[in-house]
Parts: structure tokens; sequence; C-alpha cells
């Protein structure tokens, strides 16, 4: 019998026949199904005809077919009958029994329609139900063949199928037939009590019975009966465990059960509370402004025979500060010295902080300082940094001044608190200098402020972004012997990256190895931010190395630093590293990690794999914003992969985020790229229906994709706009109208611009700019000393930064007609990992790829190139059979009209290059080894491809101030019409 046993007596009386059960309620419900409890047959019964492949099984449930009189499935479950498997061949007796108890009324039909077979037929029909609530169920004979089972095998098997053979016992009656009587020895098993994890305590944090006291005091129901908990702890826990307990219900917040506990140690003789737990109920009820009942308790003490104490009143008198009502505080301290309690240093402690939070005034807080002093009270470090958080609120400096010496003179030694008082007070007073001043006076005296406080104000210091008097604390620090810690240096690290001083970091952490102190996490985030933001990406990198060799683990904040760094540097494959160790770590990455590792791809060309980063956050189940959208569709459009842009555009809406200002600007700069003006003007066009503002970002972008069309008016009145938006344009925009102006020939403009780049008020950036395409800095030590050092100023803004300023710079150099200037700007740029893509070489072809560059920088590559090619072929390098130029990446035909595209073939062809669009992909320009080689042999680079022209002279006076928008339009309409022609 695979169900427990009942509490419960029942038999079956071979005599009557019949199943008798002591009573109904005894069957207890947690019995699976309705069940039989008690099978027997008078001596020459029948067994069923079950087959011996269920072994010795002794029930089997009768599924779907019992029907219950309310016309659904019993409560209880399916009804369950009881059969004995062992059968023998025998003459059964007519009329053998068996009983079956159901719990519910059934509908007269056949319980086994399905018990049939050619030698016999059953018929097991209901019988009546009686007291007994018992069923008879008569097996009639239809056969003359039938199976036998003895008495003696019935009981073998009853006794199988009960867990103890106890359970079944040969009875007897008065007619002295023999049968078996089940007797069920079990018992219904106490129910347990469930304690959630959520409330358990801590193992091991107090004694067992406290823990188990606690856990199930937490698991009561509100309205439960906190009697029957306890009285199994009755004489087990001491008033120190009942303390405990109260304690856990006061770190927790649970002051209803610990109030509750409160109310039944009051009622019970075992455990009366004494004065500490009168304490910590009034203690626990104030933190909940629970005045009354506070109130209450404390009144109640004297009947319950406790004694008021100094405590008992703190708490009260805490309680009323705690909530506002400090004039309650002080009318208890007056009731407490009535009744003879002296007030103790807590107590005046308690006071002081809540008149101090109350608003009272200065003079009242004085009074009560001398007051306990009069009293003998001597106040501790608790009581000065009250009266400083005083001065702190109140804004009074001199006060606190006079607060600190009060207290250096006790004795005091100040502590944090002390020195973040004194920092915040003179702080809002613009005063900092004061607390240094303070800080020297305890040096003199003797008394050397701590670690702690030379922190608090370095880190003060920090904030109002005073690099020399954050510096000057370190080594007022230092030659104070007091030793700097982590916090110390990090602070200090901070402040040096963020005024751009990477020497002094690069020194400072040197330093800080160098005196025994590990950096922690904050320290290496701190580097890793500061270098990336240098643009210092690589050494962001190996510090991230140095963390994992190390004991450091990095977190969310390393990770989302580093590839940040990464993203904007184009360390596509440093970045693949850090996010499968970030993965490897079980860390879950958000929109940030994606738009670094997105940006890491771009930067370095590699549009697939962005895109593969980008859709992992699929399977990662990770959520991303806009941004991130933002983040692919600016990768595609730096490429010129508009139809990318414009499907994530589309995924972009299906996840419910709208464009964006930074959406459309990537649409623009996408559709230039790829050469189609019209689309460029209708994402323009649907910017301003969208309601965005033409912010700076994309008239820049508007004024690169005319200067890539090659058209001048929209480039000037563009430019125009640009400067009424901003005081000075990017270097990029003027780089740009340099190029337009050359390329139309236009050098009024041209020379116009040269002169504004080099007026005394501009960056220096912009005025060596112009000087180096007019040639003033061709000398190698110029070049090292003056150039390179002005390249590195914008490293800071990452590879995409750079990207653009080398593609403006060679556009303008290119087309001013400054060739092997281009060439030497060019190879700059790829030193410095600008264009990473642009060359590669296999065993089966050698590429460039020009597509992220603008024409004067593809142009420039591509001489360059084949100056390399032509070298190459006359050596004893074995070439390749395929030589590809990538201008696009897209394999349609109408790319090929793009700008890049389109000059660098009319290049070609105008030297007689053998080259042509490759058949299978229209973005590619190919050649081969056979037809290669013969025409570098024979070729010349062009004269007008590797000298530096004389720039024409300018034919026009004008001025060399700063030009204004009438200088360059006199017709304001006219700029306009333009404007909204775009």
């Amino acid at each position: 019998m695979e169900a427990p046993l009942v509490s419960s007596v029942c038999s079956w009386d071979a005599g009557t026949g019949r199943l008798h059960f002591s009573s109904k309620d005894n069957i207890g419900d947690y019995v699976s199904g309705a069940s039989i409890f008690c099978l027997g047959f008078k001596h020459g019964s029948f067994s069923s005809h079950w087959s011996q492949k269920h072994g010795s099984s002794f029930s089997a449930k009768v599924l779907g077919r019992v029907d219950y009189a309310c016309g659904s499935e019993s409560p209880l479950g399916v009804s369950v009958f009881y059969w004995p498997s062992y059968s023998c061949i025998g003459n059964p007796g007519r009329g053998s029994v068996v009983a079956v108890w159901v719990p519910q009324k059934i509908y007269r039909r056949d319980l086994f329609p399905f018990c049939n077979d050619t030698d016999s037929k059953w018929l097991l029909r209901q019988g009546n139900f009686r007291r007994s609530n018992s069923v008879e169920v008569h097996v009639e004979r239809q056969s003359s063949s039938h199976f036998l089972c003895q008495l003696e095998d019935v009981g073998v098997l009853v006794k199988k199928s009960f867990s103890s053979n106890k359970a079944v016992k040969k009875f007897r009656s008065a007619s002295r037939r023999r049968g078996y009587r089940l007797i069920a020895k079990a018992s219904k098993k106490k129910q347990q009590l469930v304690i959630p994890d959520a409330v358990r305590v801590e193992p091991g944090k107090y004694s067992y019975d406290v823990e188990t006291a606690i856990n199930q005091l937490s698991a009561l129901a509100p309205r439960s009966s906190i009697t029957r908990c306890m009285e199994s702890y009755r004489n087990k826990l001491s008033m120190k465990d009942f303390s405990l307990i109260f304690r856990e219900f006061g770190q927790r917040r649970d002051w209803e059960r610990a109030y509750k506990l409160f109310k039944y140690m009051q009622r019970q003789q075992w455990c009366k509370p004494h004065e500490h737990i009168y304490t910590m109920i009034i203690g626990m009820l104030g933190r909940e402004g629970l005045l009354d009942r506070c109130s209450e308790i404390f009144e109640e003490m004297p009947n319950q025979n406790v004694e008021w104490n100094a405590y008992s009143f703190t708490a009260l008198i805490n309680a009323y500060g705690r909530n506002g009502q400090y004039e309650a505080s002080l009318h208890l301290l007056e009731r407490m010295k009535r009744e003879k309690v002296a007030p103790n240093l807590i107590t005046y402690n308690t006071v002081i902080n809540a008149c101090a939070k109350g608003g009272m005034d200065w003079e009242g807080l004085l009074g009560l300082f001398a007051q306990m002093r009069h009293e003998g009270i001597q106040p501790d470090i608790i009581t000065y940094n009250t009266l400083l958080g005083a001065c702190s609120s109140r804004m009074l400096d001199e006060e606190a001044k006079m607060v600190f010496r009060t207290m250096n003179e006790a004795g005091v030694v100040p502590d944090k608190v002390t020195y973040s008082m004194l920092v915040e007070t003179y702080g809002n007073m613009q005063r900092l200098d004061s607390v240094s001043e303070l800080l020297r006076e305890m040096e003199v005296s003797g008394n050397v402020p701590d670690t702690v406080a030379y922190n608090v104000l370095l880190d003060a210091f920090a904030k109002e972004g005073d690099v020399a008097k954050a510096a000057g604390i370190f080594k007022q620090m230092v030659n104070a012997a007091c030793s700097p810690n982590v916090r110390t240096y990090s602070t200090l690290l901070e402040c040096y990256g963020k005024h751009g001083r990477f020497d002094e970091v690069r020194g400072l952490f040197k330093e800080m190895k160098a005196s025994g102190t590990a950096p922690d996490i904050i320290t290496y985030n701190t580097l890793i931010e500061t270098f990336g933001k240098g643009g210092y990406f690589k050494e962001a990198v190996s510090l991230f190395d140095a963390m994992v060799d190390g004991t450091v683990d990095p977190n969310m904040e390393t990770y989302t630093g580093l590839l940040h760094a990464c993203g904007m540097a184009g360390l596509h494959e440093e970045a693949r590293r850090v996010y499968k160790h970030m993965l490897s770590r079980g860390q879950k990455p958000d929109s940030d990690i994606f738009i670094g590792l997105i940006q890491a791809y771009g930067n370095a060309g590699l549009y697939q794999e962005a895109d593969v980063a980008f859709r992992g956050r699929i399977e990662l189940e990770c959520d991303v914003n806009a941004s991130t959208f933002d983040s692919l569709i600016h990768v595609y459009a730096k490429g010129g992969l508009y139809k990318e842009v414009l499907a994530t555009i589309a995924n972009m809406q299906q996840a419910g985020f709208s464009a964006t200002v930074e959406t459309f600007k990537s649409c623009i700069e996408a559709f230039g790229k790829a050469g189609l003006l019209p689309a460029a003007k209708g994402a323009l066009a649907d910017l301003q229906i969208a309601g965005h503002p033409v912010n700076l970002q994309v008239h820049e972008t508007l004024l690169n994709v005319y200067c890539i069309m090659g058209l001048f008016d929209e480039a000037k009145a563009q430019f125009l706009e640009i400067k009424e938006l901003c005081s000075l344009p990017l270097i990029t925009s003027y780089n740009m109208m340099l190029s337009i102006s050359a390329r139309r020939s236009r050098w009024d403009d041209f020379h116009r611009i040269l002169d504004e780049m080099e007026h005394k008020d501009m960056p220096n950036l912009y005025v060596l700019v112009a000087g180096l395409i007019q040639g003033n800095f061709d000398e190698p030590s110029n070049w090292n000393d003056i150039i390179q050092p002005a390249f590195d100023d914008i490293k800071v803004y990452g590879l995409e930064s750079n990207t653009s300023f080398f593609n403006s710079l060679l556009e303008a150099l290119w087309w001013a007609g400054q060739r092997s200037r281009a060439v030497r700007v060019l190879k700059e740029a790829r030193r410095r990992g600008v264009f990473p893509e642009s060359f590669c070489k296999s065993s089966r072809l050698w590429s460039i790829d020009v597509h992220r560059m603008s024409v004067g920088a593809a142009l420039t590559a591509l001489i360059s190139w084949l100056e390399d090619l032509q070298t190459s072929a006359s050596g004893p390098e074995d070439l390749p059979n395929i030589f590809t130029i990538i201008t696009r990446r897209t394999t349609e035909k109408q790319e090929s009209e793009a700008p890049v595209s389109k000059l660098v073939f009319a290049t070609l062809e105008g030297m007689g290059a053998p080259f042509k669009f490759a058949p299978w992909n229209q973005g590619c320009i190919v050649s081969f080894k056979q037809l290669l080689v013969p025409w570098l042999q024979g070729w010349s680079t062009p004269e007008e491809f590797k000298i530096d022209t004389e720039l024409p002279a300018s034919v026009a006076t004008y001025p060399t101030a700063n030009i204004g928008a009438t200088s360059l339009f006199k017709n304001d309409s006219w700029r306009s019409k333009q404007l909204t022609a775009l």
C-alpha cells in the first residue's frame, strides 16, 4: 500500500461479509484518493484475474470509472481499488465480498466493465451506504472456471502491501469464520511550521535556542498566538537571550513582533522584562515614530516594578528628539532631574543632538554644553562633532573654529566626522584654506592629524578642481610623516587625470606602488578612465592585464571604462578579449558595454563583427536603449552603408525607440558618402519634420556632404551657419572649406580661410595646420618638435576624431597641390592607427581599402600604394595574382558612382592603369598580375602627384581680422534660399 495508513481501525467481518470503520472522521484527507483500508475474504473467496506483469502490486487506480453526485471529480481524487495479484485455480464460492470505501455518493454503474474474458465475467455492483461507511460489492460467478486464492495466500499478499506486518492481524468472528483485520498503527504527522528563508536569522549568529525562537517568531502570521510559540522555550531562554531577540528585531525594523513579544513577557512570571528590555522597546518604537506607545510603556514601568534609570529616560528623550520634538526632550531632561535620576554623557549627547537638529539657536546649544560640563560630565568626540554639525548647518565658521580648538585643548582626538564637518562648514563659505591652517596648528601642537583628516581635505580640493592645493595637501601630509593610503592616491590620481596631467598620473602611480600601497579596484578604475579619456588607450588595456594577473577582480565599472577606451581606439581584438573575460565572470552586459564593443569594431571597419556583437544582446537577453542602436547606425554611416543604416533604423523603431538627432545625422552622413545628395536632403527634411533642432553637429555633417560632392556654394553657406551657431568651428570644418575652395579654384576664399586660421586669437592647432599647408614646417626638426605634438592633442577625442581630422587635412592638402606633404601626413595617420584597414597583404592578393577615406585621402593613399607596388615589382618579392582597391563596402552597381569610387577610378583611368570594376563587386576595383606588372614597369609617378606646387596668390584684398557673416555673403536672403533648398 503506497498511501500512508490512517488513524482508524477498520475491519472486515468474515461472518457478515462487511467492512466496518470505527468513524469516517478518522480517515485523513491527506491520503491520496479514496482508498480501501481493509480487504478480507472468507475461505475460498475469489481473487482477481490480474496479469503477472503487475508483480506483487496490491493496488490499481480506477481512473475515470466513478461518476460523483456533484458532477465533478472528488476533492480526494480518484477511487483506489486494492486487489490481490496472486492467483491460483480453485472452486470459488458464490457471493464472495470485497469492500471499497468511497468518499462521496456515486451513481450506480459498473465500476469495472473491463473485467471480462472468455472464461469468466465478473459483475461488481454497488451496495447501499451504511453507517459503517462501507460499500458492499458482490462478485458473482458467471462461468465454471475461476481463479482461487486461499485464505493464507491472501494474508501473505495483504502483509506485503503494507509497510508494517503488524498492521494485519488474523480475525475470528463469533461464527468462527476466519478473516483478516487491518489495524492502522501510523498516526498523522504533526504539521511542521514552514519558515521562509527570507526571515531566517543568519546561522551561527546566536545560540540554537535564540536562533530557533527568532525564526519561529518571524514566521508567525500577524494574528497567530505568540503564547503557543513561546511555551516551548519556557525556562530555556534567559533575559540576555531575550535582549538578543529584541536586538535582532530592532535591526530588521520589525517593531510589531517585538511589541507583541514584549506584551507577552509582561504577562508572564518566568520572563518579566527588566529595564534593559524596556529601554530597547522604547528605542525601537521611537525610531518608528510611535511616541504614544513609547510614553505609555515608559509610564507603566513603576507599576511593573521596574525603576526608571538614565538609559530609559535617554531612550524616551531620543524618541522625541529624532521626531523633531526637541522641546519635549528638554522637558524630559528636567523631569529626569526632578526624579533624582542623574543624566549621563549619553543623555546630554542625545539632548544636544535633538536640539541641534530641531533648530535651537547657537546660544541654547552652548548653554546645554556648559550645563553638561558644570555637572562634571566631560564631552566626548560625539559631543564636539554634534556641535560642529550645528555650525555647518548654520554656516558658523568662527564658532566651528572655536569648537575645534576647544576639542584639541581637551585632548579629544578628531575623527573623520570631525574633519568632514569642518570641510563642509568652510567649504560652503569658500574658506577651505582655514581648514589647512587648522591642520597646521594641530601639527605644531604635536597633535598630528591622521590620514582620514588629510583625505577629507584633499577630496574637497580635488572636487573644486584646485590641483595645486590638492597636491599641496598631499605634500603636507607626507612631510607630517602621515602615510597616504589607497584612497589618498586614488583621489589625487583622479584629480590629475581630470586636468590632463598624465605625466603626474604615471609618476604618482609608480610612487604608490613603490610605497607598498596596493592599488584597489577604485584605483584601477580611476586610472583606466583617466587614460581612456586622455587618449592613452593601450595603457588602459595594460592596466586591465595587471588587474587580471594580480589579486584585484574587475567589476562592471572596469569593463565599461575599458570597452569605452577600446571603442575610441578601434582596438577590436582587445575589446573582444575584455568582453569574453566579462562573460566568463558571469557579468551581464548592459547598453554601455555594447556601445563600446560596437565602436571598437566600427572604428576598425569590421561592420559584420559589429553587427554580430549587437545581435548578441538577444541571446544574452540584455536590454539596450536608443543609444545602442545609434552607435551601430553611426558605424554604418562612417562606411557609407546607407542600406544597413535604414535597416537598423527600422529595427530600432520596431523595438519601440524613436529616431534621435544622432540617427538623422548618421543618415545624412551615410547618404552623402554614397553620393546620394537628394536622399541626404530628405533626411534633413525628416529631421525637421520630427521636430528635432538642426544642431551644430548636423550642420557640420552637411558641410562634409557638400564638400564630398564638390558643391562650393552650398558648403560656403553651411560654413556660415556653423559660425553663427558657435564662435569657433571645428578644425575639420576649416580644413573642409580649404579643400572645397582649392578644388573649385576659389583661391580668394582659400587664402581668406588661411588668414583666419592664423589669427592671433585662434588655437594653436589651427595656426599650425595653416602653416603646414603653406609649407612652414617641412624641416624634420619642425615636424618632430611642432607638428607631431600638435597632432597628439587630438588623440584624446578618440580614433573617430583622428579619422575626421586627417581626412579633412589630407583633402585640403591634395586639392591645394601639396602632394608630398599629403603623403607625409598619411604616414603619420597610419602610424597613429588611423585607417587600420587601409593596406593588406596576403599570398593571394594585395589590397588597399579607401572606403572610409575622403577623396583627397583616398587619392593620396592610391598613389602611395602604386609606388610601393612598383618597388615590389622591380624587386625579388613575389607578387600575388590579384590586386584590389576597395572603394565601397557594397556589391551594387550604382554605388560605383559615389565620389570616392568615381574619382579613384578616374585617376586610374587617366594614368592608363589596367584596373576595372569587378563584375562580382561594384565597390571593388581589380587588376591582375599579368596586366599590372608590365604597366608598373613602364609607369612613373606624374610630377603633379609628387611635387608640392606653389599656392596661387589671391587677387582680392581683405582684412586679416576674423571673418564675419557679412564678409562672406553680402546678401543674407540669398543664403537663406540656399538653406531652404537643402
